[in-house]
């Protein structure tokens, strides 16, 4: 959550390659989805000049994913509204 932008560039494939993942059986966790939203959204906030436009990119592309796939994360509709919320208030950054 506290890294610098060069660490951003470096981790964040992780944080996208976690995100695509297919959850174990039974296993959800939705404050996962949300916090790593949050933690991307605050590097806009702290480094948003020196985020690449390819990562910006990319980033676009994980939140069009996460949207997509809300069932993936949680299972109640109210659970599943608080990630779509986090991850489309990233998105409107990347406008």
């Amino acid at each position: 959550m506290f890294m610098g932008c060069r660490a951003f560039h470096f981790y964040f494939p992780v944080i996208d390659e976690y995100l695509r993942a297919a959850p174990a059986p039974g296993v959800r966790d939705d404050r996962e989805a949300r916090i790593l939203a949050t933690c991307i959204a605050l590097q806009f906030e702290w480094h948003g000049a020196t985020i690449s436009s390819e990562l910006k990119h990319r980033i676009s592309h994980l939140c069009a994913f996460v949207r997509s796939h809300l069932n993936q994360y949680a299972e109640s509709p109210e659970d599943q509204k608080a990630i779509d919320g986090v991850w489309g208030k990233l998105e409107e950054k990347l406008r």
